[in-house]
Parts: structure tokens; sequence; C-alpha cells
């Protein structure tokens, strides 16, 4: 964002005897200099008593601040600045009685104005009361305003400003998922500290809905608390804020049953911040949400076996199907066959040389540590396997070959023999 700093002169003739401000009576006319936009009021006769006049803003800037003119002494004055009409309507009193104006001429103050990048913008006179000695005009509206149109003059030695800032826990969901959106102050600039900061969320609540925003405290209104309003999303902090700092903390959750794949939106809008010296609008900012088919994740994972490109090892005798699927993480439907083919139940034991189906498409094979013969337990007949193995009599290959290195080293040795027997006749275990 960027504050852009123009000087112009509004005068307004004003001719007494008249009863209404005629359509000539207001011009516009650029001044040499370039600090502001001022405002000022010329009569050509009579005592000033009292003033009131509207000026429209027109183009993609706001009003940053409004600075009253050294000259107004003794006057009661007051302005109003309308943010969503863009107006800016001002007030001057006589204190004492006597005139407002100096030489015929009041000069009421300068308008700052705040926009992004270097573009056009006009300002127009729209209405203006005048109470005199002689008579009061009613306020009827000025036409036939000449435009005037001119590019913005940085000041970037003494504008303030901030941008605000939104970091989505993730970007890509799903229906069903949940998110948080951290909305940052970023970028001070002439600002040590932010004292308040207000604005508005705005998300589509037919795709998403808000779970909850952090630091919520809508009862106690001592301290620095954010305070928002879950009807139409409004929010204000009183919380002091330095650069980088979170303001709030967002919680929405995508809607179920939405059709997917959707693009949708969380944005921040009408932000108004202060450090006490004026107010500073920084530009709405939003982030892009994609909304996807959850994807189910193909393999398998776990935290007991070991998991290879096609095979499973390190399952330990009288492992129950119940027990191995239980070790076993996918998003996918899993079932335990035979060599057969043949499905098992939960109670039966999963035996080296099984399937493991997972999905539609993806086969692994089982390994049982000793289970050399595929029934699922350590028995006489697998020690005797590894026996003729050993003795190079009857070898084995493949999974048999794997089941029988009991210690898992890759290699076959009587270590493995020996584990084989004292696990039969338990005197170890397996983890």
């Amino acid at each position: 964002m960027r504050k852009i700093i123009v000087r112009v002169a509004i005068m307004m003739i004003i001719l007494l005897g008249m009863l209404s401000i005629k359509s000539n009576a207001a011009s516009l006319e650029k001044t040499a200099e370039a600090n502001g936009v001022m405002l000022s009021i010329t009569a050509d006769n009579g005592q000033v008593k009292s003033l009131s006049a509207t000026f429209q803003i027109e183009g993609e800037v706001t009003l940053d601040t409004f600075k009253w003119a050294d000259n107004l002494e003794n006057v009661l004055k007051d302005y109003r600045y309308n943010k969503l009409e863009n107006k800016l309507t001002i007030y001057i009193t006589s204190g004492t009685g006597e005139s407002l104006a100096n030489e015929g001429r009041i000069i009421l103050g300068t308008i700052n104005v705040s926009g992004n990048g270097t573009k056009s913008y006009k300002i127009n006179l729209t209405n203006a009361n005048l109470v005199t000695s002689n008579y009061r005009s009613l306020g009827e509206e000025v036409s036939d305003n000449p435009d005037l149109s001119f590019e913005y003059i940085q000041n970037e030695e003494t504008r303030q400003s901030f941008d605000m800032e939104l970091e989505a826990s993730k970007n890509i969901l799903n229906p069903g998922d949940e998110f948080e959106v951290k909305v940052k102050v970023t970028n001070f600039q002439n600002i040590t500290e932010l004292l308040v900061a207000g604005g508005q969320l705005e998300y589509n609540n037919e795709i998403l809905e808000l779970v909850e925003v952090a630091n919520v405290d809508n009862e106690n209104l001592e301290g620095n608390n954010i305070y928002f309003n879950e009807t139409n999303f409004k929010f204000i902090s009183d919380k002091k804020l330095v650069e980088n700092e979170t303001l709030i903390n967002v919680k929405l959750r995508v809607k179920q049953g939405i059709v997917v794949p959707k693009e949708t939106y969380f944005k921040i809008k009408s932000v108004d911040g202060s450090a006490a010296n004026g107010d500073v609008y920084p530009k709405d900012e939003s982030i892009v949400l994609q909304i996807e088919e959850a994807k189910v994740e193909e393999g398998i994972s776990s935290d007991k076996y070991i998991v290879e490109e096609d095979i499973i090892t390190n399952i330990s005798p009288n492992t129950k199907v119940s027990e191995f699927k239980a070790n076993i993480k996918t998003e996918q439907n899993i079932v335990v066959k035979d060599k057969n083919n043949n499905t098992l139940g939960e109670d039966e034991l999963v035996g080296t040389g099984m399937i493991l189906s997972v999905g539609n498409n993806k086969i692994y094979t089982l390994v049982v540590r000793g289970d050399i013969d595929g029934n699922g337990k350590l028995t006489t007949n697998d020690i005797a396997l590894f026996k003729l193995h050993y003795i190079k009599s009857k070898v084995l290959q493949g999974v048999a070959l794997k089941a029988a290195d009991f210690d898992m080293n890759n290699n076959i040795t009587t270590n493995d023999l020996a584990q084989m027997k004292l696990f039969y006749i338990k005197a170890t275990t397996l983890d």
C-alpha cells in the first residue's frame, strides 16, 4: 500500500443575494505545490459565521488523514469520513461570532489519501451549507463541477503503512478437512506497533464453515483482547501488535457432501489499523484454496513389521490375522489369503508364503520368522527343515529361506538354529 500526497485548491465562490449556490459557483484548481489536497472556500462579501461542505473522493484511493489548517483559531470544528461512500464532510462554526474568512478565503485543511500504485483520482465538492451575515444557503448540490485528475506524488519518508498476510496450514483440502489460517500484520513502515486493528473475514459459507477464532473473548472487555462477531465476521483487536505478529488464528472446516474438485477462497477485508496518530488502511488480502476428492494412498507401512517392495518380514510365529492387520497402516482395504488364494478368518494364523492383498492390485508376500513350512507356527518340523538345509540335503529357497534366517542378519548359521530352539521351548520371546 502506498500513501500518496497531492495538493489542490478547491474554491467555492459564494455570491451574496443569491438564494442558492449556482452551478458555476464551485471550481477546482490545481496548485503548483504537491504536498496534499488543500481544501479552501472563498466568500466575496459578507461575514461567514459557519459552514459545512462535503467532498467526494473518486478513484482507487481512500482518506488516510485530514489535518486542519493552522489558521483556524477560535472555531468549533469537526469532520466525518464515510469510508463506505468515500466522502469527507467538514463542519466549522465561529466560536466568537466573528467572521471565519481571512481576506475572503478560508483554508480548511489538507487531505492525505492512500492507494495502491500510481493512478489518477478526482475530488469533487458535492454539497455545501454556508451561513453569512446576509443569508443562509440551503445545501443545494453543486453541479457542473470541473473534473481534475492527476497522478499521485509519492511521499515515502512520512507515509505509514502495513500489510496483511494470510498463512494457511494447507491449501489443498478434502471434504471434512479442518485447517487453520493465521492472519498476520507485516511490512510496517513508520509504525513501531499497532494499538488497534479491525476488519472483516469473508469466505464461501456453502463450502467452508467456521470452527473457531482463537483468542476471542466477547464478555471480558478488559485487557488486550480480540472481539469477534460470528454473525457478520467483523473483528476488532486492542492487542498491541508488532511487525510479523499473528493478529488472529482462524480455524475452518471443509463441508462434507460438496461437489469436487472446487476452488474457493478465504479473505480479510476492510482492515483499519492505528498507532494512535491516524488510521491506516491496508489492502484486502485473500488466499485461494483447492478442494479435491480425497486420494487413497497406495501401499502400506508398519511400526512392527519390515515392509519392502513386495514382501513383509519380521512377523512373529503364532500371529493371528486380526493382530497382523492391526499393525498395518493403510487407507485401503486389506485381505490376508493363503497359498491357495483363500481368504483367512480373523482368528487364523498368518504363515510364511501367504499373501496380503492391498486395494485392487497391490500384493505382498508374508514371511514369519522360523515358520519354514508355512503353517504360521515354529515347530519341530521347521527345525528339521533347517537342519536339512544346513547340511545341503534339502536346500531352501525363496520365502522359506528368509524364514530360516531367524536372527534376520541375512545369513543362515548355527545361531539361527539355536534361537529357533530357544523360542520353541519358550526360553525366549520375540518383540
